[in-house]
């Protein structure tokens, strides 16, 4: 797995940015793809995912403020317009299959 070289399209500054949503993402040699996002924010967040091929679907696994919601994995979502959405305040992992 290597670590994939990402931008932004919100024209932040970078420590504007750092107040929003922070992101690193991995990549594999058979298609899989690993998002980490931190929402700072209080209300929900859309993440638009650019350049992520022909994948379809996502596995989900957040951490919030809610007591049950450590590494929470989510059901299978499919991918809606580019972008997924990230809980407030959280920590979410996104497991992309590029293979589907």
């Amino acid at each position: 797995m290597h670590r994939l070289q990402i931008g932004r399209s919100d024209n932040l500054s970078a420590m504007d940015a750092d107040q929003h949503i922070m992101v690193s993402a991995y990549a594999d040699d058979s298609g899989k793809t690993v998002v980490v996002a931190i929402n700072y924010q209080a209300q929900e967040q859309q993440l638009k995912l650019k350049g992520i091929g022909t994948a379809k679907t996502y596995r989900s696994y957040s951490t919030t403020a809610t007591p049950d919601d450590n590494l929470k994995a989510q059901p299978v979502q499919k991918i809606k317009d580019d972008s997924v959405s990230l809980p407030p305040r959280s920590i979410t992992t996104l497991v992309i299959d590029g293979t589907n």
